[in-house]
């Protein structure tokens, strides 16, 4: 597979795929973290007997999805976990809410970081406690979370890997392992010169972590291995393209040939020239380098966009890694368009299409072997897609009682 690079001018379905764990590119991790069998990856998942498990020290449990809604901004901000698996999605666990803290930044303030997931039971979240910010780990069940004391560190971007949480913050990047009697955060990687821009993005392919700093040029990525209970080696440092008054959005890290890797990127820019846009870039991940293989995709070209009739901005990111019937795609969810299935941007010629979920698609994940969509509109729901006889259609779905806002990741 070769990388590429999509540009676009620039906002719960679930699709089934058969899909099995021993084989190491048709995974059935969740959210972006594929798991491999035990011969090719020994970083935080793993598969066991068949089944993608969390590896090394890391409790087991089923995959599951976090849907996070409420005001990013105020005090009502809830995770909510639903099956993966199973004939049918059903809330699993406990509803956590938090009341988030505003980050303090060197220029202005912004709203909270999002929840992080790991694609099973444990989240991270960064919440007010005692009229201080806290980093707080813990999962979808009655438990309380365990919570860290970060000082001065204002915690931008937050990535869970089992007990390893990675915090992204103003010009460094730093991790907590949970695991400690006494968690601390750590400093992993320091730009004195970058302290005006924070790390705000992480994206993770089993044991490969990146870390990126899209505000601002420019944009950097620092590129990480995990071992088995987490802990991270810095493998390199990147500049990644940069688009004009731009920054990304959404960013997604897939498994291709051996070691290698595809880095998809979501973005929004404004060009003096043609106003608001967006692109959609793949770039292959040669080994630890960011290779110069890329496509990009941008809209609007000409007026026209990449699929649909109405510019909707690019909600989030899936890989599909395809079937028998159907070959791999990178799924966009696209706000009222509804779900972008572009396939195999690298290898294939097909132009993508739209496949209506049944209201506005406000995020899009791959965990179990299945694409699930999360829905908003009059009904928010999460629905399963199925693909069959060559088009895909809506099937079991979970009503929400109230819109959520992404799946956390």
């Amino acid at each position: 597979m070769k990388g590429i690079v999509l540009w676009f001018p620039l906002p719960l379905v679930v699709l089934f795929v058969a899909s099995a764990c021993d084989n190491g590119k048709e995974s059935q991790g969740g959210l972006g973290q594929p798991c491999y069998p035990d011969d090719t990856c020994d970083g935080p998942l793993v598969c066991e007997d068949g089944e993608c498990v969390a590896g090394g020290p890391y409790e087991k449990g089923d995959p599951v999805l976090l849907v996070e809604g409420g005001d990013a901004g105020g005090d009502g901000r809830w995770l909510l976990g639903v099956s993966a698996d199973g004939d049918e999605p059903v809330e699993v666990g406990a509803r956590f809410e938090w009341r988030p803290a505003t980050i303090s930044g060197p220029a202005h303030d912004i709203d909270s970081a999002p929840a992080a997931h790991d694609g099973f039971g444990a989240f991270a979240v960064k919440k007010m406690y005692q009229g201080q910010a806290r980093l707080a780990r813990g999962r979808i069940d009655d438990e309380p979370p365990q919570l860290v004391d970060l000082g001065d560190i204002e915690a931008v971007a937050l990535h869970v890997a089992g007990d390893a949480v990675f915090v992204g913050a103003w010009g460094e990047v730093g991790w907590v392992d949970m695991k400690e009697s006494v968690p601390e955060y750590e400093r992993l990687v320091h730009r004195p010169d970058m302290e005006h821009k924070p790390y705000d993005l992480f994206a993770r392919d089993c044991d490969r972590l990146l870390a990126i700093d899209d505000i601002i040029l420019p944009i950097l990525g620092d590129y990480f291995h995990l071992d088995e209970r987490g802990k991270p080696t810095h493998l390199a440092d990147w500049h990644l393209p940069g688009y004009q008054n731009g920054t990304y959005e959404h960013v997604l890290l897939v498994p291709d040939e051996g070691d290698d890797r595809v880095l998809y990127v979501a973005a929004r820019f404004v060009s003096g020239y043609t106003g608001p846009g967006r692109v959609l870039s793949g770039h292959r991940v040669e080994g630890n380098s960011l290779g110069d293989d890329a496509r990009q995709l941008r809209e609007p070209l000409n007026d026209e966009l990449i699929a649909g009739d109405e510019p909707t901005d690019f909600e989030g990111l899936a890989w599909y890694p395809g079937t028998e019937s159907l070959e791999p795609a990178l799924l966009v969810a696209a706000g009222e368009r509804g779900l972008i299935v572009l396939p195999d941007m690298i290898d294939s010629e097909e132009p993508a299409y739209i496949v209506d979920v049944g209201g506005p698609c406000l995020d899009v994940a791959f965990a179990a072997g299945r694409v699930h969509a999360l829905v908003g509109g009059d009904a928010p729901r999460v629905v399963r897609l199925s693909y069959e006889d060559g088009e895909w259609s809506t099937g079991a779905h979970l009503a929400l009682d109230e819109p959520g806002s992404r799946f956390a990741r």
